[in-house]
């Protein structure tokens, strides 16, 4: 589903690359972890993989087509249906309701989504998180691990064929960050494709494929 072929990725020329050479294929019904100290680039690979991040050398693959080459028009369909992403930050809108916040990413500009059916799949979301009852609440209402629980149901919310996590559950109590991973790892054994990025020791106890950011 996703194929690096000869990536190298650099913040600046005079401080060398972050990698270089790196090739992995990653496809459906995998959980993949992405390990590694602070500072290592996990964030980066994440945003390569995803396509929100050129490589200054190599290929991104995504079902053999080359996505860095696409259209920006292309690319925005495919982050908008195909691709879910949660960053490390929580990024909220303050004067919408955690439903909104869901909901409107999709809604806006596009006419096709029938918004009461999009809401109703959100808030069934919500709830398999434990939210069921916050709906209606402000980003200013919820903890950081319920903001995270939200950023997750938006980027899984269209069901996609990737989801990229980036460090999920830093910052998060133990239970939470459970209920986080497990959702996760359940996703992917929905014919997807999952990909995190963690130094939490608690994401190796699943059933996944680990992959060491400092050996790629």
């Amino acid at each position: 589903m996703i194929e690096l072929k000869n990536i190298a990725v650099s913040y600046n020329k005079s401080a060398g690359n972050v990698f270089e050479n790196v090739n992995k294929t990653f496809d459906n019904n995998e959980f993949v972890i992405i390990k590694g100290p602070s500072g290592a680039g996990k964030s980066t690979l994440l945003a390569v993989i995803g396509a929100y991040l050129n490589p200054a050398f190599g290929n991104v693959l995504y079902n053999s087509k080359d996505i860095n080459k696409l259209s920006k028009k292309e690319i925005d369909s495919i982050h908008r249906e195909k691709f879910g992403y949660v960053p490390q930050s929580n990024v909220m809108l303050k004067s919408y309701s955690i439903l909104e916040n869901v909901t409107s990413p999709y809604l806006y500009g596009n006419k096709n989504l029938e918004k009461i059916k999009l809401e109703e799949r959100a808030g069934q979301i919500l709830s398999d998180l434990g939210l069921s009852n916050k709906l209606s609440n402000k980003p200013n209402e919820l903890s950081g691990g319920e903001l995270k629980r939200v950023a997750i149901a938006r980027a899984l919310l269209m069901e996609p064929e990737i989801v990229l996590a980036d460090e999920p559950t830093t910052g998060l109590d133990s239970q939470t960050g459970k209920i986080i991973l497990d959702y996760l790892y359940d996703y992917s054994r929905k014919n997807k494709l999952v990909i995190v990025s963690t130094h939490d020791e608690k994401a190796f106890k699943y059933e996944a494929r680990i992959e060491d950011i400092t050996s790629l």
